[in-house]
């Protein structure tokens, strides 16, 4: 079709302006149907990608070792995903995912459950493009920075047991960082003082911002002052 179109449109060259005008109506028109199209196939791909994100895993013999909550500011966006795979994969832009992974497209879920978000959320999301893949190998969780936009990244595992600050560490695009590990989570929790947690405190839970950090360094002192940011509520091993 689009061979026989465009010979159409060559032939007419060198019949007069209305011709050319004709002419650059029709590709003008032919771009945006193809805009269209491409935006409605990424959506399609990526709702297929998140279409059981609430569903237990049907992967024979794994469990869910960790659950992911995707928020903008302080809206939780979309329902939790829980994760059974070894990698899984949090993106904004569509990539090829891999086959023994899981993915979670960003911008289908926002789009569907927060179409009102402020431009500084909308603009943040779209720089995340290829996003995050998380990798679980035995006990060790680690984080792989595939976007353009440094992640920033707090864990208790990376923090200083028994003292009432925390710490968030930058993984820059093309780099990787373990982020929690098992072992020294309970290590941790074996000493640890209750009288030095300010609220409530979840031992395994890390809390990844897309492009923008927060704590005593930064501006903003809260990830809810976040635009884009990702919770990953790990379950313990039994």
């Amino acid at each position: 079709f689009h061979l026989k179109l465009s010979d159409g449109l060559q032939a007419w060259e060198g019949r007069g302006e209305p011709a050319r005008r004709l002419r650059r109506k029709l590709v003008n028109k032919l771009r945006k149907q193809k805009r269209i199209l491409a935006d409605n196939l990424y959506s399609c791909i990526c709702s297929v990608n998140n279409s059981d994100e609430n569903k237990p895993s049907e992967r024979s013999g794994e469990l869910t070792w960790c659950t992911l909550a995707y928020w903008e500011e302080q809206t939780r966006v979309g329902r939790l995903f829980p994760v059974s795979a070894d990698n899984v994969e949090i993106f904004s832009k569509l990539p090829r995912p891999a086959p023994d992974s899981q993915a979670l497209c960003l911008r289908t879920i926002a789009e569907r459950d927060n179409p009102r978000a402020p431009d500084t959320v909308v603009k943040a999301r779209e720089k995340i493009g290829l996003g995050v893949m998380l990798n679980l190998k035995g006990t060790t969780l680690s984080v792989y920075n595939r976007s353009e936009i440094p992640l920033f990244v707090n864990s208790p595992t990376l923090d200083q047991p028994n003292v009432r600050t925390f710490s968030v560490y930058k993984i820059l695009p093309g780099y990787s960082m373990q982020v929690f590990d098992f072992v020294t989570s309970q290590n941790i929790e074996r000493i640890a003082d209750p009288r030095l947690r300010d609220g409530p405190y979840d031992p395994n839970a890390v809390r990844l911002s897309f492009g923008k950090g927060w704590g005593g360094k930064y501006s903003r002192q809260i990830i809810t002052s976040c635009p884009c940011w990702i919770e990953v509520l790990l379950v313990p091993p039994r």
